[in-house]
């Protein structure tokens, strides 16, 4: 079936609301280059059970926000991103999979 890929900005109580007012709790949602709060991750976890969170290359370039987020993510619901070519693993002029260890 279709999937809800949410690409979030500052909008955390906005899409928590959408979400919870319009989209079936067993959909299928793909939350790319995850970055918002602890908060929001900690609800979806628990009423969307087909959320999926997708962490890029920030991971490795010491954004403690974006850590504390994988650390609190169930392994079996993260999703490793490139973001090719926007959010390089290292210190890059572009992103690829083959920089992917």
């Amino acid at each position: 079936g279709y999937r809800l890929v949410l690409h979030l900005r500052a909008a955390d109580r906005d899409v928590l609301r959408l979400l919870q007012r319009w989209v079936p709790r067993d959909w299928l949602l793909h939350l790319h280059s995850m970055r918002s709060s602890t908060a929001l991750h900690q609800v979806l976890l628990k009423e969307f059970p087909n959320a999926f969170f997708g962490f890029s290359g920030l991971l490795c370039m010491g954004d403690p926000d974006t850590e504390a987020l994988c650390r609190c993510c169930p392994l079996d619901r993260v999703l490793l991103e490139t973001d090719a070519p926007y959010l390089p693993l290292k210190p890059a002029a572009f992103s690829h999979p083959g920089i992917v260890p």
